[in-house]
């Protein structure tokens, strides 16, 4: 993927997810040589019962 550019955007997922996903994606090397990332919209989130999660996700 040498030069390409990740678009991301999704629709009723939570940030735990999405951060999974990305990191999988970096540790098994499907992401090297991208260009840059573009981020588009992140409707409807789910959130965690306690919060815990997304705010600690929110402030790194």
């Amino acid at each position: 993927m040498d030069g390409a550019i990740l678009l991301i955007e999704d629709v009723e997922k939570g940030l735990g997810h999405i951060d999974r996903t990305l990191t999988r994606l970096i540790k098994s090397g499907c992401l090297a040589g991208i260009a840059g990332v573009a981020v588009g919209q992140f409707t409807r989130p789910q959130t965690h019962k306690r919060g815990f999660v997304s705010e600690r996700m929110m402030i790194q």
